[in-house]
């Protein structure tokens, strides 16, 4: 089964693997120890990938999240 979600700077929207587990703002907000607020930020600087849902919420891939966290020791971005 798959779920339409629109990535971020595509005008059209793709077919995403519902397998795949998306986080929300405050999920990552949690793993990094800041405001979902900053998660936003980190996304519109390009700092993190996001996906845009049809409904517009922001969800972010948790393989790319863990990954950030390992490569990061638990830090934050800068």
């Amino acid at each position: 089964m798959t779920v339409d979600v629109a990535l971020q700077n595509d005008v059209a929207a793709t077919r995403w693997p519902l397998d795949e587990e998306l986080l929300t703002p405050k999920q990552v907000a949690v793993l990094f120890r800041v405001d979902p607020r900053t998660v936003v930020r980190w996304a519109k600087a390009g700092k993190i990938g996001f996906m845009t849902t049809l409904g517009g919420h922001r969800r972010y891939r948790s393989a790319e999240v863990h990954s950030l966290l390992r490569a990061r020791g638990n830090s934050r971005p800068s």
